[in-house]
């Protein structure tokens, strides 16, 4: 009967400890963002600065607006709707991003579509100056989700597997394929680009040397890919080797060995 107690003590004292060396895990609240980039992570640091300068923003792609200068006329009516500015917004199906919310006397929308980050950013300080006095706001692209490509794999059942991928103005064939992380090894490959033309009736295609672009380090079928270009990639199996060359030829097993 000792011995039962004894454990039982020994038991309880030891959850006790347990629970009492432990530490409510504090979970920070989360960093507002739209869904949408959690989804798909930014991928504007990809683009040097030249090629941010010439980028024309188009739906849905997303830009951060930052306050330079920005002194209000009236800052007793502006200041709690400040908040709604600054930070990331969506450019909705129509071209235009919405400033605060439908109540407020900040409230606005401007129209950004087909503009570059400088237009982008003059057209807001425009938009803001009847309220505060010079305007001035950085702008930036948060994450490019208006232009993709597509990498389409087919296994030897048949099988296909389709990715979407955004497009940036740096990727060519290989830089695509190796984005997917879907390659298998070992198998014999055919790949090429088919790019649409003009309208959806007309299609360039465009065969990739897969053994030359990879092992032998040549460019002359590594494409610079286009928006809305399908990279196909046909996964199969390598051409059968020929038994006369490459396997030894049957040999007739005498019978008095047999025996």
């Amino acid at each position: 009967m000792f011995r039962l107690f004894a454990t039982a003590f020994c038991f309880l004292f030891l959850a006790a400890a347990y629970a009492y060396g432990q530490v409510p895990c504090q979970v920070p609240e989360p960093y507002q963002v739209p869904i949408l980039c959690e989804q798909n992570p930014p991928i504007a640091a990809k683009l040097s600065v030249e090629e941010k300068q010439h980028y024309r923003l188009e739906p849905p792609d997303i830009i951060t607006v930052k306050a330079i200068h920005w002194v209000s006329k009236d800052p007793q009516k502006f200041q709690e709707e400040e908040k709604h500015i600054f930070g990331n917004h969506i450019i909705g199906p129509d071209g235009y991003i919405t400033f605060g919310t439908w109540n407020s006397p900040l409230h606005g929308r401007v129209y950004v579509q087909d503009l570059t980050v400088e237009e982008c950013q003059q057209a807001i300080e425009f938009h803001f100056s009847k309220h505060f006095e010079e305007p001035k706001v950085a702008v930036d692209i948060f994450s490019y989700n208006s232009k993709v490509y597509y990498v389409i794999f087919q296994s030897q059942t048949k099988d296909e597997r389709i990715l979407k991928l955004p497009y940036t103005g740096n990727e060519n064939v290989l830089d695509a394929i190796a984005n997917t992380g879907s390659f298998q090894p070992n198998v014999f490959k055919r790949v090429w680009v088919a790019r649409p033309v003009g309208n959806a009736s007309q299609v360039d295609v465009l065969p990739v040397d897969w053994e030359a672009i990879t092992a032998h380090r040549k460019s002359d079928s590594n494409y610079q890919l286009m928006p809305g270009d399908r990279i196909y990639v046909l996964e199969d199996t390598p051409p059968t080797m020929q038994r006369s060359r490459f396997l030894p030829r049957r040999t007739r097993v005498p019978r008095t060995i047999l025996r």
